[in-house]
């Protein structure tokens, strides 16, 4: 019988891990336990965001760690596995017998062996531990986790573009300056446990530095609630930044695209998450650089049914596929 966990990690797709919510997890582990006993919304809020980062790692890591298992068959006999657990199929292997014979099998360096033993172990220990700050550390060292090759969630699609910044974020930035990262709920629980402590904390827009409001304009993983703040800067340069990142969202483009500044409006239509409609206006532009590069861009939307590689237009239908902030694919009528 194919074990439970195993069947559960089959249902979930790579792609599952989320930016936002792993900025989330690191703020509610910053919350004192003195401010968590003064409001319990905070407190059940932690515990959910912690519950929610094991949902969807737990099935996530599961299925890396079986399918790391199949290499088994390329690198040495596993019969003698097989007959000491009584096992068939890889997929009746438990937990516990893959993480001894990852320890004990004779692997190749570049596959299986201790690293994904120790992945293993925190995968058990992950499944069997309920205690919230328990869990905080389990995860947090999961997120730090390396295999053979390089971290192991480097392994996920749409995850090494984001991952490696958001770690040095996570472990460099002071807990004021992880608040922009943060969704509304926990920006505020974080500042009102600071202000409790003693420390002066004003809105996290207010007390970056022009050149830290940049960093954020220029980021890929600041969050769309952020991005709504920054697009209302007068700072040229906060505004340019956004206007030339790659993973600004669409909707805050738009705004940019009425901008007074003809060169900010001249890199919306450069972008390739700009929205067609958005394209449409610029192409009637009173800035003749303008209108030409929208209308550039609108005859290379057309002509390779996809503007930069990033996104679909659908001539029959004549819908536009994007994606927000988290990946999530959502059409646009033209």
């Amino acid at each position: 019988m194919i074990n439970k966990i195993y069947s559960l990690s089959m249902r979930k797709k790579y792609s599952q891990l989320d930016k936002q919510l792993f900025f989330d997890f690191y703020g509610v582990s910053l919350l004192s336990d003195q401010y968590l006993e003064s409001n319990s919304y905070a407190s059940q809020y932690k515990d959910m965001i912690v519950q929610q980062v094991k949902e969807e790692y737990v099935p996530l890591i599961t299925k890396m760690v079986y399918h790391e298992f199949k290499h088994i068959g390329q690198l040495f006999d596993c019969d003698k596995w097989k007959k000491l657990f009584g096992i068939t199929k890889v997929e009746d292997f438990t937990l516990e017998q893959l993480q001894q014979i990852y320890n004990e099998g004779d692997w190749e360096t570049a596959y299986g062996g201790p690293p994904w033993g120790h992945i293993t172990e925190s995968l058990i220990q992950l499944i069997n531990t309920t205690d919230t700050n328990q869990l905080i550390t389990i995860i947090d060292h999961i997120n730090d986790i390396q295999h053979n090759t390089g971290l192991m969630f480097h392994d996920f699609p749409k995850v090494e573009k984001w991952f490696s910044d958001a770690l040095n974020i996570k472990a460099q930035a002071t807990p004021e300056q992880l608040i922009p990262y943060l969704s509304s709920d926990i920006q505020k629980f974080v500042t009102e446990d600071l202000k409790l402590r003693g420390q002066e904390v004003v809105a996290p827009e207010e007390y970056l530095t022009i050149s830290e409001k940049i960093k954020l304009a220029e980021s890929s993983n600041t969050s769309l609630e952020v991005f709504r703040k920054l697009v209302k800067e007068e700072d040229i340069d906060i505004l340019m930044a956004i206007a030339e990142n790659q993973n600004a969202p669409p909707s805050v483009l738009v705004d940019l695209a009425k901008n007074p500044n003809s060169e900010i409006r001249w890199e919306v239509a450069t972008n390739e998450r700009t929205f067609p409609v958005t394209l449409e206006e610029l192409a009637k532009d009173i800035d003749r650089d303008v209108r030409s590069e929208a209308i550039y861009a609108l005859k290379m939307l057309k002509k390779y049914k996809g503007y930069g590689g990033t996104s679909n237009l659908n001539m029959r239908k004549k819908s536009y596929i994007m994606y927000n902030d988290k990946g999530q694919k959502f059409e646009v009528n033209l």
